[in-house]
């Protein structure tokens, strides 16, 4: 099968007598006391946590895709569990492609980190949960290694294309960027010209650090006329829309530099 994904979020590890001493204290079951501590103490932890990794885990599952698509695997999804407790370190659980696997790491001190750390880490996390899964599974962990040496060559930097267009003409080429940091992911409609010069960039929007909250703006670019260009969204909705100014237009048209 072929490796669609890696994400990467944390292991709810509790003691029973936390959970025990809660119980009693609220005069409530035990189930109903690890539900309230998770809630308390670990849901919004998780959350930040993960949408904080998931620069690093979305560049990798695109260069994975892009390099290795034709590859097979024994599992398409790998979810990498962060825990603290060492007993738990290497432990999986394993359903239909997709693999669960728990590594060692301080998460506690993640937050407080630089975002050029916390992609470091999280690269660090990913590798070696797949080098764990390479040698648990006997698979070949050299496309992993491939991808997390790019990784470093590009300087942790998750920046692609997602879609190109050219007009009517060929004069000008239109492009949606993708810059995905740990906190943030801005879209932008940049227009170039056939000298690949930069006529404008403009934002589209800015969302949460995670596909799912961008994914609706990208559907298609289309050239309304020859020099207005337009996204539109999933729904058929225009998203952004940009008009190449007269003066850049006659330029091109007449072969004048501007």
């Amino acid at each position: 099968m072929r490796f669609n994904e890696v994400s990467i979020s944390i292991l709810y590890e509790y003691s029973d007598d936390v959970i025990n001493t809660l119980a009693e204290k609220l005069g409530i079951t035990f189930n109903e006391a690890r539900v309230l501590y998770y809630k308390e103490n670990f849901f919004e932890k998780r959350r930040r946590f993960s949408y904080a990794t998931r620069c690093m885990c979305s560049m990798f599952s695109r260069l994975m895709y892009e390099n290795f698509k034709s590859s097979d695997y024994a599992f398409n999804k790998v979810i990498v569990k962060c825990c603290n407790h060492n007993e738990n370190h290497g432990k999986y659980i394993f359903c239909d492609g997709i693999l669960e696997i728990n590594v060692k790491y301080d998460y506690n001190d993640f937050f407080a980190k630089s975002d050029f750390e916390k992609k470091k880490d999280a690269l660090v996390i990913i590798d070696k949960a797949l080098l764990l899964a390479a040698e648990k599974f006997d698979c070949d962990y050299s496309s992993f290694e491939f991808v997390k040496n790019q990784i470093i060559s590009e300087n942790y930097c998750n920046e692609w294309v997602w879609q190109t267009k050219s007009n009517s003409s060929r004069q000008y080429k239109a492009k949606v960027i993708c810059e995905h940091e740990v906190g943030i992911v801005n879209l932008y409609l940049l227009i170039i010209d056939k000298d690949s010069k930069l006529i404008s960039k403009s934002l589209i929007v800015s969302t949460k650090p995670d596909e799912w909250d961008y994914h609706m703006y990208l559907g298609k670019i289309k050239w309304i006329s020859k020099n207005q260009v337009a996204l539109y969204g999933k729904n058929g909705q225009v998203v952004s829309d940009k008009t190449v100014s007269y003066t850049h237009l006659r330029a091109h048209e007449t072969g004048r530099n501007l």
